[in-house]
């Protein structure tokens, strides 16, 4: 559901669940984000200490490539 403001109609459409596609896609994507990223930062308390979050290799790596595919696709 979308709300904009009182003058616009509300906008809602029906998501159906995909199994196949939580099991195959979402699942493996997220426990390895949670594995990386949010079990070490409870290890290691970072939060708790006053200090950032660290990013592990692979999120690092990705923001690289996607800051390097921004500079090449500029808006015109």
């Amino acid at each position: 559901m979308v709300y904009i403001n009182d003058t616009i109609d509300l906008f809602i459409e029906e998501i159906k669940k995909d199994d196949r596609f939580w099991h195959d896609e979402m699942v493996p994507k997220l426990s390895l984000f949670y594995k990386e990223c949010i079990v070490s930062e409870i290890v290691r308390d970072n939060l708790g200490k006053g200090k950032k979050c660290k990013d592990p290799p692979n999120i690092m790596k990705a923001i690289a490539e996607h800051e390097t595919k921004k500079k090449l696709i500029k808006p015109k």
